[in-house]
């Protein structure tokens, strides 16, 4: 079963392309400007990408666990859906509005070297298109997980809306980087 979600994962296979990439390139700014506090006093661009890494740690455990769970339901003959899940309700969670403190373990020590953020950063792409590509047409349906910052009745996200979340995250931070490097 591909056919109707063909469009659905090319999109969210490129999205979550662009958006490392995106966080890659700001890796390459330079020492420099990647250490410069922004005037506010927030995250410095290193911090914003490192905290990045440690929140994709743990995302990327859970989209495994996720994945997992959706191959066993499949092997077992669980009926998968006609169509894709959908990604709009996930869309806040890119912007500034939403207000979300990091737990301890996700928030930046500040000892984190470029080289060691590049390559964290390239893991963590490399293994977000490896689930995505381990569940075609469907399959990551067949499983979901309560996520409680996306709030409300679509709370529990399959893989593809995990991954979809993991995509907005960069997306999120890439943006404040930018603020930061402008600000500071």
């Amino acid at each position: 079963m591909t056919e109707p979600w063909e469009p659905a994962l090319t999109r969210l296979r490129a999205g979550l392309g662009h958006a490392f990439d995106e966080l890659l390139a700001r890796v390459e700014v330079g020492a420099e400007r990647l250490d410069r506090r922004p005037l506010d006093g927030g995250w410095t661009p290193r911090e914003v990408l490192e905290h990045v890494t440690l929140t994709d740690r743990y995302l990327l455990i859970l989209a495994e666990k996720i994945a997992a769970k959706a191959r066993l339901r499949a092997a077992r003959g669980a009926t998968w859906p006609a169509h894709p899940p959908r990604f709009e309700h996930l869309e806040r969670l890119a912007g500034r509005a939403l207000a979300w403190e990091a737990p301890a373990h996700m928030r930046p020590g500040g000892a984190v070297t470029t080289d060691e953020l590049r390559a964290r950063l390239a893991e963590d792409r490399r293994r977000a298109l490896a689930l995505l590509e381990s569940a075609p047409g469907g399959l990551a349906t067949l499983h979901r997980i309560r996520m409680s910052v996306v709030g409300g009745e679509d709370d529990r996200l399959d893989l593809y809306q995990f991954l979809e979340v993991l995509r907005l995250h960069a997306r999120r931070h890439t943006a404040q980087i930018d603020r930061a490097l402008v600000d500071s």
